[in-house]
């Protein structure tokens, strides 16, 4: 007998097939290009470690040096050239989740501009990561100098990729990382197009063949429908219905 779907029982079945891939892949890949007008951009915040408030901005186009955004029309500036030396800020990531990263490699990245204007002044990105929005206790990941003749060290102007791994002991729900500013007042410092991996918790909560679920927490992120209340006579807890 040839079955018949309902047009109800084949949105359950792409909703159940959404979610069992998901579960094989819950990595989440996140991109900041500072392309709104609002700084920092939601979800990020600043965090002053010492210094006079203000140094970090987005801008369209840098002066100290010359130059334009990596790609699209914004990106983030530090204002080393007129913050005294001594001048620290960190510009803080929405947090992400780590829980479900298993064995798996988990980069940050950003690009940076380089130049050779004042060569000896160690204006610099740290790159930290914490489990707060804060930079106590937080593992410094590695660091990269504005100027072209410092660490690592390149051979002309431009914009340079960068990519640091996150240990594998940072696995919580709760991950920052910080793009740390240190002024040596030499030029401005410029950074653009940053990404970083999430990994959280896969989906387990499809609906069964009754169009449940036992919760909302648990349920695919991007699906859209509904959970309402429905009666349980079994008395083991509320049920919601899939529309």
């Amino acid at each position: 007998m040839k079955k018949i779907y309902t047009l109800k029982s084949k949105l359950v079945l792409l909703l159940c097939l959404f979610c069992t891939a998901m579960s094989l892949k819950a990595q989440v890949v996140n991109n900041e290009g500072f392309e709104g007008v609002t700084f920092p951009p939601a979800g990020w915040t600043i965090v002053t470690v010492s210094g006079t408030a203000g140094v970090w901005s987005r801008v369209t186009a840098g002066v100290f040096p010359t130059q334009a955004p990596n790609t699209g029309v914004g990106e983030a500036q530090f204002n080393s050239f007129n913050a005294s030396t001594g001048n620290v800020f960190g510009l803080v990531s929405p947090v992400f989740d780590l829980s479900n990263r298993g064995a798996n490699t988990v980069p940050v990245s950003f690009w940076m501009y380089r130049d050779v204007g004042y060569p000896a002044l160690a204006d610099k990105i740290d790159v930290l990561v914490n489990t707060t929005a804060g930079v106590a206790g937080a593992t410094n990941l590695g660091t990269i100098n504005r100027s072209t003749t410092l660490t690592p060290v390149v051979a002309a102007d431009g914009w340079y990729q960068y990519t640091f791994n996150i240990p594998a002991s940072y696995n919580t729900a709760s991950n920052y990382f910080i793009l740390q500013a240190t002024s040596a007042f030499g030029d401005n410092m410029y950074i653009d197009d940053v990404q970083w991996t999430a990994y959280p918790p896969a989906c387990t909560g499809t609906p069964n063949p009754g169009n449940t679920v036992s919760s909302a927490a648990s349920v695919c992120p991007g699906i859209g429908f509904t959970l309402t209340p429905q009666n349980n006579t079994a008395g083991s807890g509320t049920s919601f219905q899939w529309q």
